[in-house]
């Protein structure tokens, strides 16, 4: 009978450490559980650090084109405030006669050169000459005669009896 007790006994302590041994066991699994959705694992950690990596080289690229881009502006800024002043050579050719279209060839011809010296080139004297000589051909043009309609006016034939006193009086004063 002590060995159906001492068997007995075994098989209960047996079964004892069979409940705690599976009891521990899902009490870490519930731990491990808990452990991999509230904390971080290495791997996680190291997408985030090359995912930071990653945005503060496009941040730093981002930057870069801003800074690029103010100094594009300001440098536009610049040249849009000088082209509204007159330079002295431009001063001067205007006081000499010369026009806008004038300057504008000469600061291509001149490119960043002194625009007075240009006036010298013999490609600039040649249009200056060429635009002279237009210039006279249009002038020298006659006009029509005096006697038609005015600009502006109505032929006589669709005039009122009214407007026609007063351009008659209007051409006899």
């Amino acid at each position: 009978m002590e060995n159906e007790e001492t068997q007995e006994d075994e098989t209960s302590t047996n079964e004892e450490l069979e409940t705690e041994t599976n009891e521990v066991e899902e009490t870490n699994e519930a731990e491990e559980t808990e452990q991999s959705d509230d904390s971080p694992t290495l791997e996680d950690f190291e997408q985030a650090q090359a995912k930071l990596k990653e945005l503060e080289e496009k941040n730093k690229q981002l930057y870069a084109r801003l800074k690029k881009t103010e100094k594009v502006k300001t440098e536009t800024v610049t040249k849009e405030t000088n082209e509204n002043y007159l330079t002295r050579d431009e001063a001067i050719l205007l006081a000499k006669g010369y026009d806008e279209d004038d300057i504008n060839s000469l600061r291509k011809l001149a490119g960043d050169g002194n625009l007075i010296e240009a006036s010298k080139d013999p490609m600039f004297q040649a249009y200056k000459k060429e635009k002279e000589r237009k210039e006279k051909a249009k002038k020298s043009q006659l006009g029509a005669s005096g006697a038609g309609v005015n600009k502006g006016q109505k032929p006589v034939g669709e005039m009122t009896e009214e407007e026609h006193r007063a351009l008659f009086y209007k051409s006899v004063k």
